[in-house]
């Protein structure tokens, strides 16, 4: 890979939600405009030929746009969430969100996967995370705990 970095590295890395940015306002800090943080870079996602900032947004615990409007504003352009974060709550402030700016992020998503779940059952599942994202895509789609017919992980 010409970026030195393996897409499994990248996903270890944590960038994709799990190590998600804690983001807040400058609550008394003094930051001038000059100062404010921002982020300082944005790397190759793999080969996707997506380019996201060196700190995401872990949405499972935002429940206000503002937030979300925030890290946007200081440049983070990658939002991670799924349709379990608060029973779907996640996505649709973020879908409060991406109605305005959706051009101006990433999202990703998850579904969680059981044995008994049917292809179908995961499509309306999935269209579910797009009518709460208020959005007619995601940029990345993955699923949590997949297991196979057999209940083993993948």
């Amino acid at each position: 890979m010409s970026d030195g970095i393996s897409r499994r590295s990248f996903l270890r890395s944590g960038v994709l939600g799990a190590a998600g940015a804690v983001v807040h306002r400058d609550s008394g800090r003094g930051y001038t405009s000059q100062s404010r943080p921002r982020i300082q870079e944005y790397r190759m996602l793999g080969r996707t030929g997506i380019r996201v900032s060196d700190v995401s947004l872990g949405a499972g615990v935002s429940q206000e746009p503002a937030v979300i409007n925030h890290a946007l504003d200081l440049g983070v352009n990658y939002v991670d969430t799924g349709e379990n974060y608060f029973r779907g709550q996640s996505e649709r402030v973020i879908g409060e969100v991406a109605k305005r700016r959706r051009k101006d992020f990433f999202i990703t998503t998850k579904l969680e996967v059981h044995k008994n779940h049917t292809e179908e059952q995961l499509i309306d599942r999935f269209h579910g995370c797009l009518e709460r994202l208020q959005t007619d895509h995601v940029d990345i789609l993955m699923f949590h705990n997949p297991v196979d017919k057999e209940g083993r992980s993948f």
